[in-house]
């Protein structure tokens, strides 16, 4: 996780999205369902740079209450 929010530090989202399919995919046998890849990498986003930093609009910020 922390090199997934080290890269989002650095402007970079290709490599994050990539790790976490990765992940999904060793764990596919396992789980059948994943939340959102939206809210993942949103998530990791929100924790590399700050809720306060990160310009959502007034639906993804309901949306976020629920994390």
């Amino acid at each position: 996780m922390h090199q997934i929010i080290s890269k989002i530090q650095c402007n970079d989202v290709l490599s994050p999205i990539k790790m976490v399919m990765n992940g999904r995919r060793r764990l596919r046998t396992r789980r059948k369902r994943f939340r959102s890849m939206y809210r993942d990498i949103m998530y990791l986003a929100l924790e590399a740079c700050g809720r306060d930093n990160i310009d959502i609009g007034m639906d993804t910020a309901r949306w976020l209450c629920g994390l």
